[in-house]
């Protein structure tokens, strides 16, 4: 049977970083097993509707995050099931999204929807007036078994579908991916490690004052106005993020 297009050019980002994207989901789904070759990149390149150095690029960036293997003269294969998990900071997705792709199974411990005042801070980074209503969505998952991330979200309760936000599963961002139609398009995003208190560490199945990995990001439209903010954190044992530079010359060279 032949394979549907995954065509990637009505999206705007970077179109290697949506090729990244697609074979994440690939591989998430299942499409291929753990040792499996996988097709050639001008196969994968006609199937996403894009060049095949688009494709090698982005492979790269999937072998750099562990999930594929290279074999010089041989092929590219799915990489062995690895106890570590690595996210792409250049990548807005879901926790749920990276662990899946590296075949790993997602198990969502606790979940909780309030609708709560904007304080200063948030009312700050959403460009809403304080006490402006939001709704804020906190999870705990795990993976495996092991107890690792806790994910929180706020978003201005006029954009979404609160009754359909309470009854879907996962983070604020699985919401948005999968029911949202805001056009979301980037993030501004610092990571760095804490020490947890005593809150953080019950909910990250560790002992207090522990090391956690804290990602907090700013989500935005692609007119570039701000619409949810997230506060995630992650237990560093197992799981970790990587960082795509790119290099960029000066206009002048240095004699």
């Amino acid at each position: 049977m032949p394979q549907p297009s995954l065509n990637l050019r009505r999206d705007t980002r970077p179109l290697y970083i949506q090729a990244v994207d697609a074979l994440y989901e690939l591989l998430g789904q299942g499409a291929y097993a753990a040792g499996q070759l996988l097709p050639a990149e001008t196969v994968l390149a006609t199937r996403l509707g894009v060049s095949r150095s688009t494709i090698r690029e982005a492979l790269g960036q999937l072998e750099k995050d562990g999930l594929i293997v290279r074999k010089q003269g041989v092929g590219t294969f799915v990489a062995p099931r690895s106890p570590q998990i690595s996210g792409g900071l250049e990548r807005l997705a879901s926790f749920r999204s990276v662990v899946e792709a590296a075949g790993r199974t997602v198990q969502v411990l606790t979940r909780t929807v309030d609708l709560v005042p904007a304080d200063a801070q948030l009312a700050l980074l959403l460009h809403v007036a304080p006490g402006c209503e939001l709704a804020q969505v906190r999870v705990v998952e795990s993976v495996d078994g092991c107890q690792m991330a806790y994910l929180e979200g706020w978003i201005e309760r006029e954009l979404i579908d609160f009754g359909q936000l309470v009854a879907a599963q996962g983070s604020l961002l699985e919401y948005l991916s999968e029911y949202s139609p805001l056009p979301i398009a980037h993030s501004r995003s610092a990571v760095y490690a804490i020490q947890a208190d005593a809150h953080l560490a019950s909910r990250l199945g560790g002992a207090e004052g522990g090391a956690a990995l804290h990602l907090a990001e700013t989500v935005f439209t692609d007119a570039g106005a701000p619409v949810a903010y997230f506060s995630n954190y992650f237990t560093t044992d197992c799981f970790n993020f990587t960082i795509v530079r790119r290099f960029v010359r000066t206009s002048g060279l240095i004699g």
